[in-house]
């Protein structure tokens, strides 16, 4: 039985692990695809295997860079917000979608 005194979680550690969820799902359902994929592909040999591997690697590249990105675009809105700019999170979000897609 666990000590209720580890556990214990101040308000603001909740909110964020509250916050957290989503992306924690998001990150093991990509982790799930991974997996399935070489499962899947490793079936068909071990060629097949290693130029799928190779083309998840070159793939993550670029993919990360977005993904850095959309952080910084989150920071911005998020400030503009704050600052009551509401024109301006939406010319932020707009110009962002606009460069990653």
């Amino acid at each position: 039985m666990l000590n209720s005194k580890l556990v214990l979680l101040n308000s603001n550690q909740k909110n964020i692990l509250i916050l957290a969820l989503p992306i924690i799902a998001g990150q093991l359902s990509q982790m799930i695809v991974s997996i399935t994929d070489a499962i899947m592909v490793g079936r068909l040999g071990y060629v097949p295997l290693a130029a799928a591997s190779l083309m998840i690697s070159i793939y993550s590249v670029p993919s990360f860079a977005c993904l850095g990105f959309s952080y910084l675009i989150s920071s911005l809105v998020a400030e503009k917000r704050g600052q009551n700019k509401i024109e301006e999170c939406a010319s932020i979000l707009y110009n962002a979608a606009t460069v990653t897609i």
